[in-house]
């Protein structure tokens, strides 16, 4: 005998529904094991007899009776569109059922409807009704046979375009207090399972990979490359690194070492040094003493084209793709008739420099103010002396 199963209410956008095979001899005793989800699975819970070792997995968006009549809606959700599946469930016995699939129009409208599998191939969805604009689909479904349906299988397919994406959608199945079954003659007993009231559009869906990696550094010359791996898939994927090439400077590659075939040398005063193109080369050329000497900078003679002031003893320049060679230029502060001595001849000839019988020299201006008059004279006597040493 044949019944229509009518509508009850069912909020419902469901993924699957993953149920144990339960032993027939065995009051199962079930321990559960929450799992977190992974980039193969969603959050879980599995279930296992401690008694036979029977298991099943229930979904976190899952309906989770093992047994039992129920209809199940499961859902994909792309940016556009929302496909619902409307499936019957452990449908064994039951002939004839029908089923309202309500939305809210304003939020989505239904592109196309798509008649699926019903139990078996020779039992088919032999209704839709479907009014453009309204608000909901109704499928009908019939089998030519209790001894036949005892497959699980999809009814139809509801595409659904979406209108307003900020608006919740909507479907359900029929809000009703009653619902009509086949009566089952070998069990002797009614289909009756409810569906159950559960959203889950968008609700649960994998983790992300748990990736570990490994790198092998480039070098100047060679490529390197990182590799992750995914500790629970093993989904693995290499970035290669470029090769860094030679950072030369002060004649040799900073990473590895090699000399710089391009190198050139700076050579002040005799003493070398190597240096790359494009290095920054300081010069000291400062006043300094030796002993009760003193020595005043005066200049650089040689390559002065790299240099931006030859009179400056602290210049810097970029080495050039040649050879450099300068040499500094002092004076011996008090060394008037530049003999490399300070004596009294040299206070004679400031002497003469002070009276204006001798041109000025820059070694007579002892106090470095610009003039040679008695302050130099006087400072020039405390030098023979021994009792003063310039400062500048």
């Amino acid at each position: 005998m044949k019944r229509l199963l009518a509508a009850v209410l069912c909020t419902a956008v469901l993924l699957g529904l993953a149920g144990g095979v339960h032993a027939a001899d065995c009051d199962h005793e079930y321990v559960a094991l929450s799992l977190e989800a992974d980039c193969q699975n969603k959050a879980r819970t599995v279930y296992t007899c401690s008694l036979c070792g029977d298991t099943y997995t229930v979904y976190a968006d899952e309906y989770t009776a093992p047994d039992g009549m129920y209809l199940l809606l499961s859902s994909t959700r792309t940016d556009s569109t929302i496909n619902v599946n409307c499936y019957y469930f452990n449908n064994a016995g039951l002939s004839g059922a029908q089923m309202p699939v309500y939305f809210d129009p304003s939020a989505v409208a239904v592109d196309s409807v798509v008649n699926g599998e019903v139990w078996t191939a020779e039992n088919y969805v032999n209704g839709i009704e479907w009014t453009p604009g309204s608000d909901h689909v109704t499928m009908y479904a019939e089998s030519e046979g209790n001894d036949t349906n005892t497959n699980n299988g999809l009814c139809f397919t509801v595409i659904f375009s979406i209108l307003d994406g900020t608006k919740d959608p909507g479907i359900y199945l029929k809000n009703g207090s009653r619902y009509y079954v086949d009566w089952d003659n070998e069990t002797n007993r009614v289909i009756d399972r409810a569906p159950q009231i559960i959203d889950i559009i968008g609700k649960s869906d994998t983790g992300d990979h748990k990736y570990t990696s490994v790198t092998v550094p480039p070098t100047c010359t060679e490529t390197g490359e990182t590799t992750e791996t995914c500790s629970v898939c093993g989904d693995t994927h290499t970035q290669t690194l470029e090769s860094l090439g030679h950072n030369f400077t002060l004649g040799a590659c900073t990473r590895c070492g090699i000399a710089d075939p391009d190198a050139h040398t700076v050579t002040v005063d005799g003493n070398s040094a190597v240096y790359s193109v494009g290095d920054t080369v300081q010069l000291s050329g400062a006043f300094y003493t030796d002993g009760a000497k003193a020595y005043r900078f005066v200049c650089w003679q040689g390559d002065t084209d790299v240099l931006t002031d030859e009179g400056d003893g602290n210049a810097v320049f970029t080495m050039p793709e040649r050879d450099i060679t300068l040499t500094s230029v002092y004076l011996l502060i008090g060394d008037v008739n530049s003999d490399g001595r300070i004596n009294g001849t040299d206070l004679n000839f400031m002497k003469r420099i002070f009276t204006g019988t001798l041109d000025p020299i820059a070694s007579a201006d002892v106090n470095l103010d610009g003039r040679v008059n008695g302050t130099d004279i006087n400072y020039l006597s405390r030098m023979l002396l021994g009792t003063f040493t310039p400062d500048k």
